[in-house]
């Protein structure tokens, strides 16, 4: 049954030392959180009613979700980089506006219309308690379970929550997922539904290769899935502001990044698994970029050149060889100390 704690549940000493620090510091910082204790990874919700209620630790959804979404290794590797990513933020103790999301384990609301980030929702226990949370998962496809579309689609819910973690502004009236890869928008846009689309691919890919290889075995082909490296139409002066260059670039150094830091930052990656440190990379980032108040592609490149200077002439040549040419000088981050992990 899903009760209140001040607490997240971890599974490691390190992780239940990190979420006790954590609630004292809130405690000080005079926020108390409402955190639900769950024996799962994730919290389930669902609408009954026309309200979303959080389903209990015994509910058979929660095997369900585990057999048929997060036993795929590539789903489940990003839900743990949005996981590990909030514990980050509690490690090394950086201002959020998402402290619920940040608290709690991440919530997945399974029979929404689409797949997507919803924002601001309020569920309620068991017991009739509401737990307000920022950010959460929506995997449903027109108010059903569907839990194959889930497994296949979570990019979509996972992406936009990373980047509003990292205080990346929100499109108003636009939403990535439904945003033109080829065609020219606002760099706001352009960069978050690049990401997104970027891990969209990667994901695919990885499940791609893991069905060819399962299928190979009994001798059956795959056709592959296009990347948005393969779409990208020629590089023009308007790529800056292209979905498809931005999404080019983002996969290239999320697949292709160096694992190396600063060991200023180790306080942060430390709660990175392997695998994840260059998406935790990205993610600090594009932090540091949200505090210049500049957000595009040609921002985010700046900012981690600034905080990685080892691989700024490696990112600077992969920039030009997506964008046909480096990022304006100009729109470098104003002058600003970066941030220590």
């Amino acid at each position: 049954m899903a009760s209140i704690s001040l607490a997240k549940q971890r599974g490691s000493v390190w992780q239940r030392l990190l979420a006790a620090v954590s609630a004292v510091f809130l405690l000080l910082a005079g926020c108390v959180p409402t955190v639900v204790r769950s024996a799962h990874e994730v919290i389930l919700v669902r609408y009954e009613g026309g309200e979303l209620v959080i389903l209990d630790d015994d509910d058979p959804l929660y095997q369900e979700f585990q057999a048929q979404v997060l036993s795929d290794p590539a789903t489940a590797r990003l839900l743990n980089v949005f996981e590990h990513t909030t514990e980050a933020f509690l490690a090394t103790s950086r201002p959020s506006s998402h402290p619920q999301t940040l608290a709690n384990k991440p919530m997945v609301i399974l029979d929404t219309p689409r797949v997507g980030t919803w924002r601001n929702i309020a569920p309620k226990t068991s017991q009739g308690e509401r737990v307000p949370v920022e950010l959460a998962f929506g995997v449903g496809h027109e108010g059903q379970v569907d839990l194959d579309r889930a497994r296949r689609d979570f990019p979509w819910a996972v992406g936009p929550a990373l980047l509003d973690l990292a205080e990346v502004p929100a499109p108003q009236g636009a939403m990535e997922t439904e945003t033109p890869l080829d065609r020219p928008t606002t760099e706001l846009l352009a960069l978050r539904a690049g990401f997104v689309a970027a891990l969209k691919a990667l994901h695919a890919q990885e499940q791609a290769r893991a069905a060819t290889a399962e299928l190979e075995a009994i001798d059956q082909p795959l056709s592959p899935s296009p990347r948005p490296s393969d779409v990208a139409p020629p590089p023009s002066k308007e790529a800056w502001a292209t979905p498809a260059f931005v999404a080019a670039f983002f996969q290239r150094l999320l697949a292709e990044g160096s694992d190396y830091y600063p060991q200023r930052y180790m306080l942060w990656f430390a709660n990175y698994d392997a695998g994840e440190t260059i998406y935790g990379k990205v993610l600090l980032a594009l932090l540091h970029m949200s505090g210049t108040k500049q957000v595009s592609i040609q921002a985010f490149i700046h900012s981690y050149c600034e905080l990685f200077p080892a691989e700024e002439e490696t990112v600077l040549g992969l920039a030009s060889s997506v964008f046909g040419e480096k990022p304006r000088a100009s729109v470098a981050p104003a002058p600003q100390k970066p941030p220590r992990g």
